[in-house]
């Protein structure tokens, strides 16, 4: 994003001369100003052109040549008797005692460089004593303007830089606030869309995008009326905003705003702008439209004798990206022309003047002709070059860095691909913490802001009444005057109303004061709210798993028979557990729908089926509070819709949660169907007999974190009926609510949705619903019941720092397995110095002192422990996490929380293979030139994978080739990931693809992986079946098993569970 952030500090630079309208003045350059000057034109002009070279000349040729013109500006105006001549003198002052500062402060990096640190001291105090008097002065000269109501906007550039220089950014934040209000009331505009301009800036660098981007939207309520020009900066500002958040939809639509209010003097940075947005988002063609509109509007502006080092900084990145792009479409030869062209301009750039270093290297764009190219050493170096140049914008630095880690990952060069992961990983962890935090402190401002608006909003019109009283007293007291020069005796009257208007004055100071500190609390209960809402997800998962295993194996252990009412109750149990996983699941979903990019995932599902189901969910406790609970009447088990389930349960589940809160003992609550014609669209009605709700509370029914008052006492946050209506929107349907007081109330959700033949859809396994008996069972047979014959049990280090979640994983294996623990990464360590080698390493992914990534990492530089296998139990779920686990070296992970049939069928499948690849290891090497026959004997290993696995603790194998397995397999896995969807790829076209022959293929992934070559293809597809259900990136079971190499959809289902402990259905796109 280096240009988006050049572009709009070159446009923040335009505010003061832009708000002035002198176009004339505006775009004359500096020498035709200074030959104006040289003249002798009338004192008058002069003045006028002085003014005007002081907005421009700032920025090209310095702090001295600025004050030079300023002392010039303030003998004119002493000259022609002018009443700002004190305002400038103040500030010509404050100029001059900011010029000693400066010098102090250069001296003092100067001592301070050489290890004079006590003369440095000395000097860095002179200069904070001087900036603190010219910071006096600066603020005497604004007061003397203001008073004539002259607008000097650049007073406010050197006010700045005091502050950052004293570093008081709370007085700094204090004082442009208080000056806000006096602009505000005094009606000055152009002071007042600086000020917003500088807040807005000031909490961009706080990190809080939020109130910058509600400062820049109310200054451009100003600008637009000042210069159309002035709203287009601040409409690609809140762009600019937007794209940091990664919501680059909303980003393009701020630029467009400004598209259309700028003219053409600005027109190619806007369509800059909107090239890298559709680069950001991938979309590559238009991005190339975007950057070629660019490049000739540059181009034509350079040919009108405008080429200024804005134009040519602008039209070498325009160049940059259609660079890339054109490399990213695969059109290279014009892309070759194009890079070819740009060292062309870097290099005659470098010979003008007062360029500095500027070059345009396209260093992002060679990487990637290099790569499609195979010149993989000059690809290597703009790579290099391209992060080099970026890593300072946190954006563009991520994407490089995935890039280098893909790149590095296709030369295997798998080292170095894991140090760019890791890095990516990191630095992407901590953007979504903070897109995250304020997401959500937006929607928390909007709810506070709206529970005090009518407080506010009531005080405002005290305020408007004070004011007009004010007025009014002010006409009396005319009046008064009046008949004191013509009947005297007046003195009293007078003094009343003069103390009436001091009470009148009083009462308004105190309610701006008021209003002032109401929003200075809305930001700090943003923050004080922020952090919790960041990591509620992680902090609820171990809880999670410790209510949903021991329920899990209540209802799934043949050997714990429950009687019916108990198992009824613990099912139910169950069910609502994993209801509130589905809740942590969907808390970031907030964020997702403000943003635009939650999707609708529509799957085959039985009407009736669906509604019994969450109907049945309430019969509980609408019985516990006498409420009668009645379910549609008659669905058809025929009717079969292609619709998004998930989200028609969330919607219902809401408003029967709102009803049964809402309808007292007695009372009842209907579920209510309405089946269309053929074309038309579903209702769904739940009406309850509660007390209604009043006409003037149904328009914000609706709103979010909104209760009525007599819904208070109810509790929840809110959010559940927003929430429902923008689901419903999402539907493609709508939410509606007919109510009256005393009569109850009826929301009715109506959507369209597909009708499907009988024979589309296969019956439903609601979510959280235990799985079927035989199921787990299916699961429960491939795992040990103990030991093999009188051999040691297999040695489990079990490493976790909260000690319910150990206690509850050693009750788990004990039966099976010899189990150990340790509470942290640190201890396992020790442990497994002191201790015999183990088997399997079970470790939580964060803890104190040492975490599972850093275990692991010493593990596997570990000669004695780097085989051992490892399993990651993780709460966290994004891709981002799972992908440096297992670039670390982990074996396999396990998402909190799991079922138990899945965590014990993840343990004996990394000990079975694990077992395998020891015995393999332990077979004498292959005689060369062996003849390898079709019907050469194997030995057999299949039945190690289905049968129990003892504990193993031969000699150490040769640490070579523990070292290259995981190398090995991997080249291998690229080379077969793209024959995974084909269903006749076997162990046949693996040999010939590989080049080795089918017996000595068996014999290698028997030493490297512990597998035969149909169990290692297995083990590929079923892996790649579970990326995919992790991520939601399906619509169904049977598109997954046909994405990954299956023909039969339950032949798939049952492998899957068998590998995995949990069913294909338990997922939720």
């Amino acid at each position: 994003m280096r240009y988006l952030l050049l572009l709009l500090l070159f446009l923040a630079t335009s505010w003061p001369a832009l708000a002035q309208k002198n176009y004339n003045y505006w775009n004359a350059d500096i020498d035709s100003l200074e030959r104006v000057l040289s003249r002798h034109h009338s004192d008058t002009a002069r003045l006028r052109t002085v003014q005007h070279l002081l907005r421009i000349e700032l920025d090209s040729k310095g702090f001295t040549r600025f004050v030079e013109l300023l002392a010039q500006a303030t003998v004119l105006s002493g000259q022609l008797q002018r009443p700002d001549y004190p305002a400038y003198r103040q500030w010509l002052a404050g100029e001059r005692l900011l010029t000693v500062a400066n010098v102090a402060r250069d001296s003092a990096i100067e001592y301070k460089i050489h290890h004079q640190d006590s003369r440095a001291v000395l000097l860095r105090a002179r200069a904070n004593k001087y900036n603190l008097l010219a910071l006096d002065s600066l603020k005497a000269a604004l007061r003397k303007f203001d008073a004539l109501g002259y607008q000097e906007p650049l007073l406010f550039n050197a006010i700045t830089g005091v502050f950052s220089e004293l570093r008081q950014h709370k007085e700094e934040l204090a004082y442009y606030q208080q000056k806000l209000t006096y602009y505000r009331q005094n009606s000055m505009p152009v002071y007042t869309g600086t000020i917003l301009i500088m807040l807005a800036n000031d909490f961009v660098g706080k990190g809080n995008d939020n109130q910058a981007i509600s400062y820049r939207l109310q200054a451009t309520e100003i600008e637009e009326k000042i210069n159309p020009q002035l709203a287009a900066i601040s409409y690609a500002a809140v762009g600019q905003q937007y794209a940091e958040w990664g919501n680059y939809t909303k980003a393009r639509e701020y630029v467009e705003r400004a598209l259309m209010k700028s003219d053409q003097s600005y027109s190619f940075l806007l369509k800059l702008m909107m090239s890298m947005l559709y680069r950001q988002q991938g979309t590559y063609a238009a991005a190339l439209k975007a950057a070629n509109d660019a490049v000739l509007l540059t181009a034509r502006n350079m040919k009108l004798k405008k080429n200024t080092l804005n134009n040519l900084v602008i039209h070498g990145g325009a160049l940059e990206i259609k660079a890339e792009m054109l490399v990213r479409l695969h059109h290279l030869p014009e892309a070759k022309r194009l890079l070819d062209r740009l060292q062309e301009l870097s290099d005659s750039v470098r010979l003008a003047k007062d360029t500095g270093t500027m070059s345009f290297p396209a260093n992002e764009a060679r990487a990637l002709y290099y790569t499609a190219q195979s010149d993989w050493t000059r690809a290597e170096n703009a790579w290099l070059a391209a992060y080099e140049e970026r890593r300072y914008y946190q954006f563009d630095a991520l994407r490089l860095m995935r890039a280098i880690a893909a790149f590095y990952k296709q030369r295997h060069q798998l080292d170095k691909a894991l140090t760019y992961s890791m890095a990516a990983a990191d630095l992407n962890d901590s953007l979504q913490a903070r897109k995250n935090r304020y997401n959500v402190s937006y929607y928390e401002q909007q709810a506070v802001e709206r529970s005090q608006a009518g407080r506010i909003a009531s005080l405002r019109h005290t305020q408007a009444q004070a004011e007009a009283r004010t007025r009014r007293q002010h006409l009396w007291l005319l009046v008064a005057l009046g008949g004191l020069a013509l009947l005297g005796g007046g003195a009293g009257l007078l003094w009343r109303l003069y103390r009436q208007k001091q009470r009148a004055n009083t009462l308004l100071a105190s309610q701006k004061l008021q209003i002032e500190e109401q929003a200075a609390r809305l930001g700090a209960l943003d923050e004080a709210k922020n952090q919790f809402f960041a990591n509620v997800s992680h902090e609820l998962r171990t809880p999670l798993t410790l209510i949903l295993g021991p329920l899990d194996t209540l209802l799934t252990n043949p050997a714990q028979q429950l009687p019916a009412a108990v198992q009824a109750t613990v099912a139910l149990a169950h069910r609502q557990a994993r209801r509130l996983q589905q809740l942590v699941n969907r808390i970031l979903d907030l964020t997702k729908l403000q943003a635009g990019r939650l999707a609708l995932h529509p799957t085959p599902t039985p009407l009736g089926t669906l509604l019994r189901r969450v109907v049945s969910q309430f019969e509980s406790l609408a019985t516990q509070r006498g409420i009668a609970l009645h379910g549609p009447a008659a669905v058809p088990e025929s009717l079969r819709l292609l619709l998004d389930a998930d989200k028609v349960e969330e919607i219902l589940t809401n408003l029967l949660i709102n009803a049964l809160n809402h309808t007292p003992a007695g009372g009842s609550v209907e579920v209510a169907v309405a089946l269309p014609a053929a074309g038309e669209v579903y209702s769904i009605t739940v009406r309850d007999t509660g007390p209604g709700i009043a006409p003037a509370e149904q328009a914000r029914i609706f709103e979010r974190f909104y209760q009525s008052p007599q819904g208070q006492a109810q509790g929840g946050t809110g959010l559940g009926l927003a929430l429902s209506r923008e689901l419903a929107q999402l539907l493609g349907g709508s939410l509606t609510l007919v109510s009256e007081l005393g009569q109850g109330a009826a929301f009715t959700l109506r959507f369209p949705a597909e009708v499907l033949p009988e024979a589309a859809t296969a019956p439903i396994v609601a979510p959280g619903e235990p799985a079927p008996e035989s199921a787990l069972q299916g699961v429960a047979s491939t795992l040990p019941a103990g030991p093999v014959g009188n051999g040691p049990r297999p040695r489990v280090l079990v490493v976790e720092d909260q000690p319910d979640l150990r206690e509850y994983l050693r009750g788990l294996l004990a039966p099976t397995y010899e189990v150990l623990l340790a509470e942290d990464g640190q201890a396992a360590l020790g442990l497994l110095a002191r201790e015999a080698p183990v088997d399997l390493i079970t470790t939580d992914a964060m803890m104190p002192r040492l975490s599972g990534t850093e275990l692991l990492t010493h593990l596997r530089a570990d000669p004695a422990q780097q085989s051992v296998p490892v399993l990651m139990l993780t709460a966290r779920a994004d891709d981002a996490h799972r992908l440096a686990a297992l670039t670390v070296g982990v074996d396999d992970y396990l998402t909190k929380p799991f079922a138990t049939a899945e965590l014990l069928a993840r343990v004996h499948a990394l000990l079975a293979r694990h077992q395998v690849r020891r015995q393999f290891a332990a077979l004498p090497p292959e005689p060369q030139g062996e003849p390898e026959e079709a019907g050469s004997p194997r030995p057999r290993t299949e039945p190690l994978l289905a049968g129990p696995v003892a504990a193993t603790h031969p000699a150490p194998p040769a640490r070579r080739a523990e070292a290259n397995a995981a190398e090995v397999l991997g080249h291998w896995q690229v080379q077969v990931a793209s024959h995974l969807a084909d269903e006749r790829f076997g162990p046949a076209e693996l040999a010939e693809l590989l080049c080795l022959s089918e017996r000595t293929l068996y014999r290698r992934l028997g030493q490297l992986a512990g597998l035969t070559p149909a169990a290692w293809l297995r083990e590929l597809r079923l892996t790649q079946a579970r990326q995919l259900f992790e991520a939601g990136n399906f619509t169904s079971v049977a598109e997954v098993a046909d994405a990954v190499g299956f023909g039969s959809p339950k032949y798939f289902a049952t492998l899957y569970t068998e590998r995995f402990g949990r069913r294909p259905a338990d997922y939720r796109p």
